[in-house]
């Protein structure tokens, strides 16, 4: 008779001799797991295996077929954590039941409660672990990651743009005063034909912080009176020559 060795390369020997192992493990894994209980929960000893002898062919599993990336260094992290603590129930279990029962009973106490617990609490805490460590997890996370940071970037974007955007109002305000300021002092020196064209000029030159004196001696003066002012010499900014 003829067996097909699976792709891993393990034979049917092999098979055997793992399933014969980890049933008897399993007893003693068990039988110590009863020992912690009351009579009325026996049947919950039956769970806590999936933190021992189950999860050590669970993670085995995952960690040769179906793990990728952090997966599989969590399956590997928890397959060493179950064996030793199958290694340990088998030791204290073995323990309980012999002659050396009273001189060991600390260790038999230490595994079955502190020990024990421990392996099937990381074996719970892994189980929730497992399918955040996904690549697709992975990526989704990395993913949000990304289009924060870009939503942060884009809003400090605008608000500088914002910013930018007032300061050139700002400036463009400021030359346009400067520019009807200097109309106004043109205007002055000899060419203003009316009040009412000079009048707006004058306003705006008044009220700019440059030259405030100018506004004030021009404002409220007729044409003629400029002129006058002008020709002989009191205008400020035209001195008589």
């Amino acid at each position: 008779m003829k067996f097909n060795l699976p792709k891993n390369g393990n034979g049917l020997p092999f098979e055997i001799l793992k399933w014969a192992l980890l049933v008897y493990t399993g007893y003693r894994s068990l039988d110590i797991l009863r020992s912690t209980m009351p009579d009325q929960s026996m049947l919950m000893a039956l769970p806590a295996l999936l933190g021992l002898d189950v999860g050590v062919l669970v993670w085995s599993y995952l960690y040769e077929h179906r793990a990728e990336g952090n997966q599989a260094t969590l399956a590997a992290l928890l397959t060493t954590a179950d064996l030793i603590g199958v290694g340990m129930c088998l030791v204290a279990d073995s323990l309980m039941h012999s002659a050396l029962r009273v001189q060991y009973t600390d260790f038999i106490n230490s595994v079955s409660i502190w020990l024990v617990a421990f392996v099937i609490f990381s074996n719970a805490l892994g189980a929730v672990l497992y399918p955040m460590f996904s690549p697709h997890a992975e990526r989704a996370r990395k993913e949000k990651e990304i289009d924060a940071g870009f939503s942060m970037k884009k809003r400090e974007a605008e608000h500088e743009l914002s910013l930018a955007q007032l300061e050139l109002q700002n400036a463009r305000m400021r030359a346009d005063a400067r520019n009807l300021l200097m109309e106004a002092t043109q205007a002055g020196a000899g060419n203003w034909p009316t009040r009412s064209t000079a009048q707006p000029a004058l306003n705006m030159a008044k009220d700019a912080p440059t030259m405030p004196s100018l506004a004030d001696e021009y404002t409220g003066k007729s044409a003629d009176e400029l002129r006058e002012m002008l020709r002989s010499g009191k205008g400020q900014g035209n001195p008589k020559s």
